[in-house]
């Protein structure tokens, strides 16, 4: 295992390795005279061993003072030594208030009041940052605005949809279905008449003849039988099956994200 110390300014890309190792719970030192006490530094402490490193990185302030300007009156700083022109700093020591509140706490209220909804695609709950209380809030469902002229988003946080949905009758669309399988039933045996018919020419045992006795006995081809009256068949059977009854997906695009509600 190896232990390794380096250290930057703050806001400089370059490390300088300090030549020393460090252990837990033991101090040390470093810089050998060419560290500034009117500049922070950015000091990475890293252990590798066989298997992976890892890193640290711990910010040094400059000296503690009450208040310092910087040389050629271009910046100021409180609790610190004053590093950057144009700009008025705060030791990380320090707090800030304003209108007697911390300077964090009323930036927070100002943006977030209780029962702002934050939206990230990170886990870590908003009060490691603002500060105050929030609660996940929106789980699995997706946001709408609210309308007062719509009873569906008529009210703040009111609920309602589904991930999924059967359809009924009234909104399926209009369509037809195969004929199936279909049989008609019996009604009866029934009997017709030949009109003006005479039967001739045949033993009483035989074979006989049909002929027209009004046309003077000649064979009949395409004589009309008579009406023996209406009648009727039931149809049995069913159309052909069409669809399952099973839910549909009803969900709109979307990605995932979390959300939070302020509530204290």
């Amino acid at each position: 295992m190896t232990r390794k110390t380096e250290y930057r300014k703050s806001g400089t890309a370059e490390w300088t390795n300090a030549n020393v190792s460090f252990s837990s719970g033991t101090a040390f030192t470093f810089g050998g005279g060419s560290i500034s006490t009117e500049t922070s530094y950015e000091i990475r402490y890293t252990i590798t061993d066989a298997f992976s490193s890892i890193s640290v990185v711990d910010v040094v302030s400059t000296a503690a003072v009450v208040m310092d300007f910087k040389s050629g009156g271009k910046g100021v700083a409180v609790g610190k030594v004053s590093e950057t022109d144009n700009c008025f700093e705060v030791s990380e020591k320090w707090d800030v208030k304003v209108y007697g509140k911390l300077l964090k706490k009323f930036i927070m209220e100002q943006m977030y009041p209780v029962g702002s909804i934050y939206m990230s695609v990170s886990s870590t709950n908003p009060s490691t940052y603002f500060g105050g209380t929030w609660t996940a809030w929106g789980t699995g469902r997706v946001p709408v605005g609210v309308n007062a002229n719509d009873t569906n988003f008529a009210t703040v946080e009111k609920t309602g949809g589904a991930a999924t949905v059967i359809l009924t009758t009234a909104q399926m669309p209009s369509h037809t279905h195969a004929k199936g399988t279909l049989a008609t039933n019996e009604t009866g045996s029934h009997t017709h008449n030949l009109k003006n018919q005479k039967t001739t020419w045949g033993a009483s045992s035989g074979n006989k003849v049909i002929i027209d006795a009004t046309s003077g006995y000649t064979a009949i081809t395409n004589k009309a039988t008579t009406s023996a009256g209406a009648h009727s068949h039931t149809i049995s059977g069913s159309t052909a099956s069409a669809g399952s009854g099973s839910a549909h997906n009803n969900l709109q695009p979307y990605i995932t994200c979390y959300m939070w509600k302020r509530t204290a």
